[in-house]
């Protein structure tokens, strides 16, 4: 009898042990997936940016300059081999003048009229528009810049209103119209 108590009492240590390994492994498994699942999902919002990357440039050429006389840059944007889905991701992209001590931004919208009247079309026009398809370009004219800007930023801005500015082109000289 003596012996008949002490093996039920070996068997429920090996269930109760076994229990509670499976819970410690559910456990462990909950916590991993709470820090590995944001992790993921942040990735692989990224990862709508990283399509634009190097893609939508500020062309150094001949329009992308800054005139002294009439305290106006203009700059000429264009997109390279950018997926026509993936292009019309794009909601906006923001430019950003740095000066000395200073940067501005502006945000060009398709189909949007300039409210301050900074920024317009190279021919003058107010009325807004992005480039739209790979290999075309478009040059803007923004006022009232005072002095010479030391770079030039631009990144989209994607339909869904998420900033890709770690995907963005600079440059860094900017020369005289």
């Amino acid at each position: 009898m003596v012996i008949n108590i002490l093996n039920s009492k070996r068997s429920q240590s090996e269930v109760i042990g076994t229990i509670l390994l499976v819970l410690l492994t559910i456990s462990a498994a909950a916590i991993l997936i709470g820090f590995i699942f944001p992790l993921v999902q942040k990735q692989i919002s990224k990862s709508d940016c990283f399509d634009f990357a190097q893609k939508i440039e500020i062309k150094n050429s001949d329009f992308t300059c800054y005139n002294f006389s009439s305290k106006n840059i203009t700059v000429q944007i264009g997109i390279d081999d950018i997926d026509r889905k993936k292009i019309d991701m794009i909601k906006a992209l923001k430019i950003i003048i740095n000066q000395e001590g200073f940067s501005e931004s502006f945000e060009i919208n398709n189909s949007e009229v300039s409210t301050s009247g900074r920024i317009l079309m190279y021919n003058g026009t107010n009325s807004l528009s992005l480039p739209n398809k790979t290999g075309e370009q478009k040059t803007y004219r923004i006022n009232n810049i005072n002095t010479k800007p030391t770079s030039i930023t631009i990144y989209p801005i994607l339909s869904d209103g998420k900033s890709c500015s770690e995907s963005n082109n600079q440059i860094n000289e900017i020369k005289d119209c």
